[in-house]
């Protein structure tokens, strides 16, 4: 109260909320007037600032989300990488292992033709 007080005395315009015990919100306006006196206006917000923290907490959630999928995809880049690898130098042992039975096979076919 000696706040607004302060603030009507000096003319100027303020903004402040009231959270009463009941739980809801209350924005007070006061606008000085230019021939004197001051305008105050009320207004329940209480709707406002449940719908404000519904969001925060929405968005808190949706951000723990992202941070859990983002983590579950990069164990699973890990993982594939891993098996990246291990297809590769399975692909290498084939091609080797292909290429000896290959010889394996030409060598007699050779030595049969000469």
């Amino acid at each position: 109260v000696a706040r607004r007080l302060h603030w009507m005395r000096q003319g100027r315009a303020h903004t402040s909320e009231r959270l009463f015990p009941n739980g809801r919100v209350i924005e007070l306006i006061g606008n000085p007037m230019p021939g004197g006196g001051f305008v105050m206006s009320f207004t329940d917000i209480t709707a406002f600032r449940e719908a404000e923290q519904a969001l925060t907490e929405a968005n808190e959630g949706l951000e723990q989300r992202v941070t859990e999928r983002t983590q579950e995809l990069s164990q699973l880049n890990v993982a594939l990488t891993d098996a990246k690898g291990v297809a590769e130098s399975a692909s290498q042992s084939k091609t080797r292992f292909l290429a000896a039975v290959s010889h394996d096979l030409m060598q007699p076919l050779n030595a049969a033709r000469l």
